[in-house]
């Protein structure tokens, strides 16, 4: 239940003003922007309501093939369970090895980033929240049943405890003194300092705007969502190891009394945690969550033989399970529709998160913009099983209805 995309840096460079683009966009440059804004920056988009499909991304003029139309950092981005220990877990670029800066965490294995930049941008984001946490159950059990969103939902819950208790920008500083160069200078502080000045793609907010995006309607829970809800609470219960009865910052405090308290109440996690917002965060993401494939770093993405071991792993189960770098939600992208045909193409340039959408083609001035959710390559059949297990609804785009024809004429032969 996950967007089909093109694999990371198998792309090869399309004609038009994007062609000649050498941007490669660091996620810790995104610049945090509503859908409004996002539009506003964007005047060859219009967002219009489509029949039986919600909303959709529309040309608002005639755009030649290759002209990069989206550029947008995620909402939420988490590696698969499977790349745990060889992805970014900030921006999901893949790792060399072992290497790349770690930070330790009580009873779950360490969070691991590219960079000192990353590795600022997520403790100001939802980090200094999840070293407290212990999410090695969850993970484990994530891995077993082949679950991703899981994993989303446990860093979404880490970024609404870290704003809450006012922690983050204060503690990247002090927390990192072990990362210092040998001059006295902190690298993180000065990353975090270039993130607030640097231009970058667009970001949507996940504690305000994920609630907007369309959702899978789940009359019951199932019992799998059950389980796993229980062990992401059991791995944020450690916030709440040093909570003292009186204390408690879940109630109407001032800010200041809430920065640097670094505990809630074991009922706050419960009361926000629940349940119904583990099964509307869920139910959010499998419909609006692409599937980011990045290059293996010890492939020369110069090399085409080496972007078609890629695109040849992206297309291999057997492969693909260690080529998966991890799955992320986008607010603008979300609004993009189905096509067996789509006019545009989802790369990853950057080999991160940061996702880029461009024309596979000339588009006219009205026509909706489209990607494709599951892989192109398959038959008619195959394509409508797959959309309706994973999206529920049948695909009636020009290529799904010609093939219709043709199956149809052939069978009264």
């Amino acid at each position: 239940m996950r967007r089909q995309i093109l694999a990371a840096s198998q792309l090869i460079r399309l004609p038009g003003s994007w062609a000649g683009s050498t941007r490669w966009m660091s996620m810790t440059a995104a610049v945090p922007s509503t859908l409004d804004e996002q539009l506003a920056n964007a005047p060859w988009l219009q967002l219009l309501q489509v029949p039986s499909a919600g909303r959709g991304l529309f040309a608002a003029t005639d755009i030649e093939q290759g002209m990069l139309l989206i550029e947008e950092a995620p909402l939420l981005a988490a590696p698969s369970p499977h790349a745990m220990d060889c992805t970014c877990h900030h921006c999901l670029r893949p790792l060399a090895g072992s290497s790349g800066s770690t930070s330790g965490s009580k009873g779950t294995s360490s969070l691991r980033f590219c960079s000192p930049s990353c590795d600022a941008a997520a403790r100001q984001a939802w980090a200094v929240a999840a070293e407290r946490c212990s999410f090695g159950a969850l993970q484990q059990a994530c891995r077993e049943r082949a679950e991703k969103f899981p994993l989303m939902a446990a860093q979404l819950a880490c970024i609404q405890v870290q704003r809450h208790l006012g922690l983050g920008s204060s503690s990247s500083s002090s927390s990192s003194s072990s990362s210092s160069s040998s001059s006295g200078a902190n690298p993180l502080a000065a990353a975090t300092a270039a993130v607030a000045e640097a231009e970058g793609p667009a970001m949507g907010d996940p504690v305000t705007q994920l609630r907007h995006l369309c959702f899978a309607n789940m009359p019951d829970v199932p019992q799998p969502w059950t389980e796993l809800h229980q062990l992401l609470l059991q791995g944020l219960r450690p916030l709440s190891a040093d909570f003292k009865p009186g204390g408690d910052v879940s109630s109407s405090s001032s800010s200041s009394s809430r920065r640097g308290s670094g505990s809630v109440s074991p009922e706050w996690l419960e009361q926000q945690f629940g349940i119904e917002w583990y099964c509307d965060t869920l139910a959010r993401l499998h419909l609006n969550s692409f599937r980011v494939d990045t290059l293996p770093v010890h492939l020369d993405p110069s090399d085409p033989s080496a972007l078609l071991k890629a695109a040849m792993a992206h297309l291999s189960d057997a492969g693909s399970a260690s080529h998966r770098t991890g799955s992320a939600a986008y607010l603008l992208a979300s609004m993009l529709n189905h096509s067996c045909e789509p006019c545009l193409d989802v790369t990853f340039p950057g080999n991160n998160a940061v996702a880029s959408f461009s024309a596979a083609r000339d588009i006219a001035r009205g026509e909706e913009l489209t990607i494709t959710y599951i892989d192109g390559g398959q038959g008619l059949a195959a394509r409508q099983a797959a959309l309706s297990w994973g999206y529920g609804f049948t695909c009636r785009c020009p290529r799904c209805v010609e093939e219709g024809g043709a199956e149809a004429g052939s069978s009264h032969q």
